[in-house]
């Protein structure tokens, strides 16, 4: 039982890191376009795939825990 415990919580630390690091990619893209570095049609889309991502993670978070 302690193996799937450990196990347990370090998915949920890699998930963690995953939506932390997604939160990140977001805010450089908010800078980029902000500054004029990306159009904002790539803005646009690239929003999107990241709020794709962020959904899958909140799905996965959810079938981790039962729920």
């Amino acid at each position: 039982s302690t193996r799937k415990e450990s196990s347990a919580a370090s998915d949920v630390y890699k998930r963690q890191i995953a939506y932390s690091s997604l939160m990140e990619v977001i805010n450089q893209l908010i800078l980029s376009n902000d500054l004029g570095y990306i159009k904002d049609k790539d803005y646009q889309e690239l929003r999107l795939r990241a709020e794709k991502i962020s959904n899958m993670l909140n799905a996965l978070r959810n079938f981790q825990s039962g729920g």
